[in-house]
């Protein structure tokens, strides 16, 4: 190729190095995922629950309190996990920001 790069070459290096993550560029489908994945589960276990109500009243209430209160929960604690480790991947670009601009003298 006569020593230019192609834009697949350029991407495979890129891919390969350590110069640019890809998790922000994944971030929110990541999230997306996940929260589907936390509505599906909250959706069977109050389905789970409607089940356990016909035999036993009590532990079926208990156990569509208990999803309802987890689904909750779980969604918060994913959108914590994805802003931490985005605030991370932020925080590396703004070290490498003022790497590249230099000690002040």
């Amino acid at each position: 190729m006569c020593g230019k790069d192609t834009g697949e070459e350029t991407l495979i290096r890129s891919f390969l190095s350590f110069d640019k993550f890809i998790f922000p560029r994944i971030a929110w489908g990541l999230h997306l995922i996940g929260q589907i994945v936390i509505v599906i589960s909250t959706i069977v276990g109050l389905f789970s629950g409607v089940l356990v109500l016909g035999t036993e009243a009590s532990a079926g209430w208990l156990m569509i309190a208990g999803t309802i209160i987890g689904g909750i929960f779980s969604a918060i604690v994913w959108r914590l996990v994805i802003e931490l480790w985005t605030v991370a991947f932020s925080i590396d670009g703004n070290l490498r920001a003022i790497r590249e601009q230099g000690l002040p003298k």
